[in-house]
């Protein structure tokens, strides 16, 4: 699976996801030009499912700790 390149934007409101793009070029470029907010773009990778796994067995345990 590939990455792909989310635009975020910085609001009055919040952090918030405006778009996807295939490449950091054209995330960066639809950043610069965002004038009115601050923007950045991020690289987002899809989840392994080992890590996946491993957090589930983490999550299994820390609820038996709690019973």
């Amino acid at each position: 699976m590939n990455s792909v390149f989310v635009l975020i934007l910085i609001t009055n409101f919040g952090v918030q996801q405006a778009a996807q793009f295939d490449t950091m070029k054209a995330c960066l470029e639809a950043s610069d030009r965002i004038k009115k907010v601050e923007s950045f773009c991020v690289e987002k990778k899809p989840l392994d499912s080992r890590e996946i796994e491993q957090f589930m067995g983490m999550f299994r345990r820390l609820i038996k700790e709690m019973d």
